[in-house]
């Protein structure tokens, strides 16, 4: 009897060491367990944490400031993809090139017009916004929204659905880019209303020279001078590749579409002799795209004569970018333009193209004045 009283006693203690070694090997190991834990975490949350980096960050971060309004770089994408499906609905490929600064740009004017739009009395109304954007995608021939058959209007708004779903884009999106873009057009036009239709205006003709010489400017004077034909002449002279078919005109310009050269063409010294006297030979200057020199001619000047209507359109536009200038300076405007927004931006824009990339190659200068005339 003593000694299975012995073996209970010592089953007994054992039992209490196993409990006792158990508890110490947990809490050895409670450490381990918790940088698992926390392993484990980490590499959960990895993606998640490079899914907001990537794709919601950037889409969040600030692109540009109008006062009290902030468009994100989302907003960005939403206006450039907007106008992007547009150009590619009437069959235009988009200029990706400059599409960021040109988005930028806009959207600053949109903005600066649209709060400067109540100080001038203007509005836009919800049918104005829709016709806009019927008119946009090709349906040019629409001018009162009201007037349409129920029919027609629910197959143009099933149209205008299936275009928001191909961008992805909320219909509130869409009519804030349209309203906005509509009241720069008609502070454009209250702008333009103090732009007279008649003006002074200079007829234009541009010689361009490779290699320009004394000898052969001489030679062309000479030839003006004896009367010859000023178009006869260039066409004889001038080395630009297209003289052929535009005979060196740029046509009937008014002050205001060259700034640059306005001096030269309108500016007159202190005995109101003009710069730049009809058919006189100007000073050279240089021509950066064929590497020569342009040398400038006028034929004739006409002190009253009535605008094209693209001239009057381009003096319109330069009122207006001189009047929403005038406003900036007393509004607090931010604009981040880098290399690594551009190239976010312009990435997002690539995906959402249906048709072939474009590069802009026109020269920003001589592109003002073709087809001018």
């Amino acid at each position: 009897m003593p000694e299975k009283e012995n073996l209970d006693i010592s089953s007994s203690e054992s039992r209490s060491e196993i409990i006792a070694n158990s508890r110490k090997l947990k809490l050895k190991n409670r450490p381990f367990i918790y940088l698992a834990v926390i392993f484990l975490i980490i590499i959960t949350f990895i993606p998640v944490i490079y899914y907001v980096q990537t794709h919601i960050t950037p889409y969040n971060t600030k692109a540009l400031v109008v006062e009290d309004k902030i468009y994100s770089r989302g907003n960005v994408v939403d206006f450039i993809r907007f106008n992007q499906r547009i150009s590619e609905e009437k069959g235009e490929p988009y200029l990706i090139g400059g599409s960021l600064f040109d988005a930028l740009k806009l959207m600053s004017e949109n903005e600066i017009a649209y709060q400067v739009a109540p100080k001038m009395g203007l509005t836009v109304e919800d049918d104005e916004i829709d016709e806009a954007f019927f008119q946009r995608i090709g349906y040019s021939d629409i001018s009162n929204i009201n007037q349409l058959s129920a029919e027609t209007l629910s197959s143009l708004n099933e149209k205008k659905k299936q275009f928001l779903n191909s961008i992805q884009l909320d219909e509130d999106v869409f009519r804030d880019i349209i309203r906005k873009d509509l009241f720069r057009q008609k502070v454009a036009d209250e702008v333009a209303k103090s732009i007279s239709r008649i003006q002074p205006q200079a007829h234009i003709y541009k010689i361009t020279l490779l290699t320009p010489n004394i000898n052969k400017v001489r030679e062309i004077s000479r030839m003006l001078n004896r009367g010859d034909n000023i178009e006869d002449v260039i066409v004889g002279v001038s080395e630009d590749p297209e003289a052929k078919r535009t005979k060196g005109e740029i046509g009937w310009i008014p002050e205001g579409i060259l700034n640059n050269l306005d001096p030269l063409f309108f500016g007159v010294d202190e005995d109101g002799k003009r710069f730049l006297e009809v058919k006189t030979l100007s000073e050279p200057f240089v021509n950066s795209e064929l590497g020569g020199a342009d040398i400038y001619v006028i034929s004739e000047i006409s002190e009253a004569r009535e605008l094209s209507d693209k001239t009057f359109s381009l003096l319109a536009e330069n009122a207006l970018v001189e009047f929403l200038n005038n406003e900036r300076k007393s509004l607090y405007i931010y604009m981040d333009l880098n290399n690594e927004i551009y190239n976010w931006i312009n990435s997002k824009v690539r995906l959402a193209s249906v048709l072939p990339e474009v590069i802009d190659e026109t020269d920003p200068v001589l592109s003002q004045f073709e087809g001018m005339y």
